[in-house]
């Protein structure tokens, strides 16, 4: 997408091609592009289209300027920030580079966004669930569970995804989503460490709520920020901080309603006489790498992606832990972070420019391993917890952290750059 583009078509409606534009920022912004990248992306099809346009993206409203300066009409176009759904921008961006080579013509690309808006979602609702439960169960692994906090994390995990299809039943659900299913899961892990013991129901709720937990769009607002969007990246800053407060809120809720209903962890449940308490016996070692390869299998599924990026996308998960892990043993589990998105953003940048796929197929799902949601959460409770001062120290880590996934990424970006705006 460096080459100049096509000489424009003097013939095409100057009100189809601002119709398709819009079309085309909407479709990028609902499948989670950044700010920076709906723009470049924008700014690449209207040099195609050859009418003078500008678009300045935020999470929840577009602004499109068309027309000479002397001449322009503006308009909002008003957008709710959706998932990340990695199929539909993959088939997106076909669009755009067959707009952009003249394969397609107005009529043809803007049936082409219809149909890929009206296509249904790739993976159906028991896989998704399935899905929810292995990530659950592989991130209760990562944080050093043990067999059984993995059991707990993958059913709470199931229970928690499954509510949130609630959301299509009761349209004002979805504004409580978050709290309510961290509520439910806390609740649900003291209430099993009560009754059975040998695992910690901390790291069954932060493992069971792994998904919810909004460390990519903290790290996606450091990166449009760094990208100089400012007002994107501020705005977006400013929503993950709130679903995190929301996410430990509903803990808290959970924790206080449980040790109501149940008692204070310790001793024994006098309904079951079942010990708690006791630590979970380590796993061995091994069990990592399994959870490794399964983290990317799920992964693959909650973004939505195609069958045959799962391979690459398992490279990625691979690259960003190993980099981690690396760089963790070297300079510390702050700075490690850079490893490991330095060598997540090189293989997803050679794999762009090979396979000629969106960068974000295997940047996504590679940073989800890295990403400091869980820290932030743990900030959020103390907080809530009144130890402000361990809160702003571990919300300072988040920070740091994220700022080392964005700047390695930044670096990686100058040593191979990605060869299109998406």
């Amino acid at each position: 997408m460096n080459a100049p583009p096509p000489a424009a078509d003097p013939s095409a409606p100057t009100s189809d091609a601002a119709r398709l534009l819009v079309k085309l920022a909407r479709g990028l912004h609902m499948y989670g592009t950044p700010a920076h990248r709906i723009e470049s992306a924008l700014e690449v099809a209207t040099g195609r289209l050859g009418l003078p346009s500008q678009f300045f993206s935020l999470p929840t409203v577009i602004l499109a300027a068309f027309g000479a300066p002397e001449q322009r009409s503006t308009g909002l176009i008003r957008v709710q920030p959706g998932s990340v759904d990695l199929g539909k921008l993959a088939s997106l961006d076909e669009v755009l580079r067959g707009l952009v080579a003249g394969r397609f013509a107005l009529a043809e690309a803007e049936a082409r966004i219809d149909a890929i808006e009206a296509c249904p979602p790739r993976w159906g609702a028991l896989l998704t669930i399935v899905a929810f439960a292995l990530a659950s169960a592989c991130a209760a692994r990562f944080f050093g569970g043990g067999a059984r906090d993995i059991a707990a994390a993958a059913g709470l995990g199931a229970a928690a995804c499954a509510l949130g299809f609630v959301q299509r039943l009761r349209p004002g659900f979805q504004r409580i989503f978050e709290a309510a299913a961290a509520f439910c899961v806390s609740f649900a892990a003291y209430g099993l460490e009560r009754a059975f013991g040998g695992l910690s129901d901390y790291v069954v709720t932060v493992a069971s709520l792994v998904v919810l937990l909004p460390g990519l769009s903290f790290t996606m607002a450091i990166s449009e920020l760094a990208a100089q969007s400012l007002v994107s990246g501020t705005v977006r800053l400013v929503s993950a901080a709130v679903v995190l407060v929301e996410l430990a809120f509903g803990v808290a809720l959970g924790r206080a309603a449980a040790s109501a209903a149940f008692g204070t962890a310790g001793g024994a449940d006098g309904a079951s006489g079942a010990v708690v308490g006791l630590a979970a016996a380590p796993l061995p070692e091994w069990t990592i790498a399994i959870a490794l390869l399964l983290a990317p299998c799920a992964f693959t599924v909650l973004f939505r992606a195609a069958l045959r990026d799962l391979v690459p996308i398992l490279v990625a998960g691979v690259l960003g832990f190993g980099g981690d892990r690396l760089g963790s043993a070297a300079v510390g589990p702050e700075l490690g972070a850079f490893f490991g998105a330095f060598a997540v953003a090189i293989g997803s940048n050679v794999w762009a420019r090979i396979a000629n796929r969106p960068v974000a197929v295997t940047l996504f799902p590679g940073l989800l391993l890295l990403v400091p949601g869980s820290v932030g959460f743990r900030g959020a409770m103390l907080m809530l917890e009144r130890d402000v001062v361990s809160g702003v120290e571990t919300a300072f880590r988040m920070v740091f952290v994220a700022a080392a996934i964005v700047a390695g990424m930044l670096f990686a970006h100058v040593m191979v750059p990605a060869r299109r705006a998406l």
